[in-house]
């Protein structure tokens, strides 16, 4: 892990000396690894969810949604690699509530709450099946 946060200040610095064109090319190289650090990438869709609603697992990325009222029982889509990230930005007034794990593909099931206007970030344990919340 500690080699991985080496890499990605090192590439980073080299970004910020870097180019717009090549920086992009060379976050690009950095995301299509397996277990690669992802320096950013938000949805440019929001999606809106609502009870019983399903939020894409994107891994690796930023997922934007909008729970207009608050949602309960919601599904996180399963990952696809061990380690994978993602991060889901809560942009509504209401709460994101998700189903029972053995539903929601979530670890702490109905006790994983997204609050309004808040992010979460998830990493995929294939171990398990599950996304872990990494501030529960």
């Amino acid at each position: 892990m500690l080699t991985r946060t080496l890499i990605a200040l090192i590439v980073f610095a080299a970004l910020l000396a870097a180019g717009p064109a090549e920086a992009q090319r060379t976050r690009t190289d950095i995301d299509s690894g397996s277990n690669a650090l992802l320096l950013g990438r938000i949805a440019s869709t929001v999606t809106v969810i609502a009870t019983d609603g399903t939020i894409p697992g994107r891994g690796g990325s930023v997922v934007r949604v909008d729970a207009v009222v608050s949602a309960t029982g919601v599904i996180l889509q399963k990952g696809t690699r061990s380690g994978q990230t993602l991060v889901i930005m809560n942009l509504g007034a209401g709460t994101v509530t998700f189903a029972a794990a053995a539903t929601s593909n979530v670890s702490y099931g109905t006790s994983a709450v997204i609050q309004s206007l808040a992010a979460v970030m998830f990493v995929w344990d294939d171990a398990s099946d599950l996304w872990r919340p990494t501030n529960p």
